[in-house]
Parts: structure tokens; sequence; C-alpha cells
């Protein structure tokens, strides 16, 4: 059994692992933390409900001391957050660390894909500086890098860092697939990876 924290509980992403995590038959504890978790979601004796400000180290630092493995998946005040939870998270000795980024964080959109790379769109800064941290932690991590969020049935391709960025589009279930398979799993160790739904022929 393994305690796993997710932060950012209350997103699409957050929401969309959580309940692959709580369907699973792995007997593994649960805590999800968002700024107003608890009059969202409903503690059971697999899932810990906590509310909390995953920016204030005071708050997170407790809760992360009893945690194997942390999921963040937040789109506002991503950098402090980050910086947060690797300076907990290497406290406490946190087996690993699973980021939600962005596509284009490395510039590795090619050009026939109608979205901003890094270059020229500021609002990745963020995210590419906590993965850049990441990758200098000393912590076991991966590194998820979507393409737009869209809705659909698990179904998804995976580039690697250095690849061109495979596709547009990704449903919220391969997200969350994804990060299953890298928190229960270990797959995708100290990697940072792209996903994108497969083009049809």
């Amino acid at each position: 059994m393994e305690n796993i924290l997710i932060i950012g509980a209350s997103g699409h992403v957050g929401k969309a692992l959580l309940q692959v995590l709580l369907d699973s038959s792995d007997n593994n504890k649960i805590t999800a933390i968002a700024r107003h978790a608890s009059s969202q979601l409903q503690a059971t004796t697999k899932l810990a409900v906590i509310d909390a400000d995953a920016t204030d180290s005071n708050q997170l630092q407790p809760i992360v001391e009893n945690q194997d493995k942390i999921f963040i998946a937040v789109s506002g005040q991503v950098e402090k957050i980050g910086e947060t939870v690797i300076r907990a998270a290497r406290h406490a000795n946190v087996k690993k660390v699973v980021f939600i980024a962005s596509m284009g964080i490395y510039n590795e959109i090619p050009t026939d894909i109608p979205y901003d790379n890094l270059d020229k769109n500021p609002i990745l800064r963020p995210y590419r500086k906590i993965a850049d941290d990441l990758e200098k932690s000393g912590l076991d991590y991966t590194i998820i890098r979507p393409g737009w969020f869209s809705d659909g049935p698990v179904k998804y391709e995976v580039t690697q860092k250095g690849e061109p960025f495979g596709g547009l589009n990704v449903s919220v279930a391969s997200i969350a697939e994804v990060a299953k398979r890298a928190l229960i799993n270990n797959d995708f160790s100290k990697q940072s990876i792209g996903i994108n739904t497969p083009e049809e022929d």
C-alpha cells in the first residue's frame, strides 16, 4: 500500500485521476487537496479530503510528510505551487512526483499544429520552470506534457523530450491513465513525455 497525494484534485485532470485511482483494486490511500476540496469531494475509507493552500509550506509540509507519491495538476500559481511541493517532497523523501505541464514548453510543437511554443507564449514559462526544477531536484519524477484537453476514450501516443509533439488534442481520460501508470507502475521514471491522441489516417 502507498499513500498518494493529489494536488489540484478539483480540476478536470485531478478529478479524472482520482476516479481512476478510486476505481482500481490497488489498496492505496489517496489524499486529495485543493483550496475548497471538501465542498466538491466526499471523503471515504480510501480517500482523505483536505482543504489546503498548496502555496503555503506551513500547510503543505505536514500533509506531504506522510506521502509516498505526489501528483500535481494546477492552472493557477503554477510556479509557486511547484516550488513549494518540490521543497516539501525533498524534505519528506517522497518517492515520486508526477507533474502535468503543457505541450510547447520545449518549443517542440511543429509548425503545422496551431498552438504557440514557449518562445511565443509566456503562459508556458511557469510550467517550463517547474519541469526544469524537477529534473534538477534529485527526486524521481514524470513530467506529462498533454495537448489540448478533449473528451473521449483512452487513446494516446507518447513522445519523448527532444522529439516533435505528435498532435493537438488528448482526452482527459488518457492523461489520467498515463498519470496512473506513472504513479502506480512507476512507468516513465525521470522522463518528460508528451501525450496526444493519434491522428486518424
